[in-house]
């Protein structure tokens, strides 16, 4: 297993981990792991998402810098064209 060493950590930033630590019962050790898996999980979701979105994008056809919906929604409207009534 990997060892890392982190150095120059300010101290606000130190104390908010140890306190942590302490009111989830671990060691500083265990929960800095605990939160950067928990960081790096977010982001790869985030990723994910971006990548999600992108893909429907290219799918629709949709080009940066289009109209928005509230655009489309507006011109649909002045058109004279109106939503089902549920």
């Amino acid at each position: 297993m990997a060892v890392l060493h982190v150095r120059n950590v300010p101290d606000e930033v130190y104390e908010e981990l140890r306190d942590s630590a302490k009111r989830e019962g671990r060691s500083i050790g265990s929960e800095a792991i605990v939160l950067l898996r928990a960081a790096l999980e977010e982001r790869r979701r985030r990723t994910d998402l971006v990548r999600q979105l992108e893909d429907v994008r290219r799918r629709l056809r949709v080009r940066p810098g289009g109209p928005t919906p509230e655009e489309l929604i507006r011109e649909d409207r002045d058109r004279g064209h109106r939503p089902p009534l549920h």
